[in-house]
């Protein structure tokens, strides 16, 4: 969701919420786009591109009409629900006989133009969706346009792409999510081999990989509670305590997992350094374990 991202009191913030009031889409501020690639040795000026984004336009309106306004979709072949032949395009964009001043003419040059790259190879369909393409909505609407594509580009000469900031950010987060697993795997066993080495011991590595377990359980779990189920709505009525704002960042849990390892393990290796200090000294388990915590002030 933008509003995670954004500082709560900020007048980009503000900015956003009279957007949404002036019932403008929230889509609007972070677009998607449908890339249709016609190759490198090709150009769009013929029926089969203009044929091609047509029904790639009418799939997407037919597939998400529950979704997706028909008007907030922009393309070069489909304009206002009125499909544009390739001749009558090049006719407008090239001012052939004139044309240019036919009603509507200049604003479909200037579509013409903001849509299509500079060698006519290839052309973007632009989508505004009702809601945030950021938030959960626009996650599950990146993923089924995407099958969409897949399943017309096998029928297709022409290449589709679906692209924007939202699209993104959606795969860096698919891309994280995916390796987190192994992430965590990689991290206990490196704290098993290193820590077990340090101290000569197999017990201590397994105490801190139990241990490591409880903080991060506490963690993500208060984090869950209070962000997603708002169990302090109602008691400390705090916006930093509460869930108005929505679940978490998806990049908050993986920071906290690394931090929360780094600090859960920094003091308890000070600690189990001095006990192990003081047991090398001469001192008995109990006296060892008293000084370390005294010295550490832990």
């Amino acid at each position: 969701d933008v509003k995670q991202v954004i500082p709560w009191e900020s007048n980009s913030k503000k900015t956003y919420d009279r957007l949404l009031s002036s019932d403008l889409p929230a889509g609007m501020t972070s677009p998607l786009y449908v890339i249709i690639d016609s190759g490198s040795d090709d150009t769009l000026w013929n029926d089969l591109y203009f044929n091609t984004t047509a029904l790639v336009y009418h799939q997407i309106v037919q597939e998400f009409q529950s979704e997706l306004n028909s008007d907030w979709i922009s393309n070069i072949a489909v304009v206002d629900g009125v499909s544009i032949s390739y001749q009558m395009a090049f006719d407008i964009v090239h001012n052939v006989n004139n044309c240019i001043n036919q009603p509507g003419a200049k604003d479909y040059k200037y579509l013409f133009e903001s849509l299509v790259n500079d060698d006519n190879t290839s052309a973007i369909m632009e989508i505004i969706p009702p809601f945030d393409t950021e938030s959960k909505q626009g996650n599950d609407l990146i993923s089924h346009l995407r099958n969409l594509l897949k399943r017309l580009m096998k029928d297709s000469t022409y290449s589709f792409y679906l692209t924007g900031s939202p699209v993104n950010g959606y795969d860096s987060m698919t891309v994280t999510f995916d390796f987190m697993p192994f992430v965590v795997l990689g991290t206990f066993i490196v704290i098993f081999i290193f820590v077990g080495f340090a101290f000569r011991s197999l017990f201590i590595p397994l105490r801190y990989c139990v241990g490591l377990c409880i903080p991060l359980s506490f963690v993500f779990g208060m984090s869950v509670l209070i962000y997603q189920d708002g169990i302090f709505n109602d008691v400390f009525h705090f916006q930093p305590l509460s869930s108005t704002i929505g679940p978490m960042y998806w990049f908050v849990p993986v920071l906290c997992f690394s931090l929360c390892c780094g600090l859960a393990l920094d003091y308890d290796i000070f600690l189990a350094s001095r006990v192990y200090e003081f047991r090398m000294s001469g001192y008995d388990n109990n006296s060892s374990i008293v000084k370390a915590v005294y010295e550490t002030g832990i």
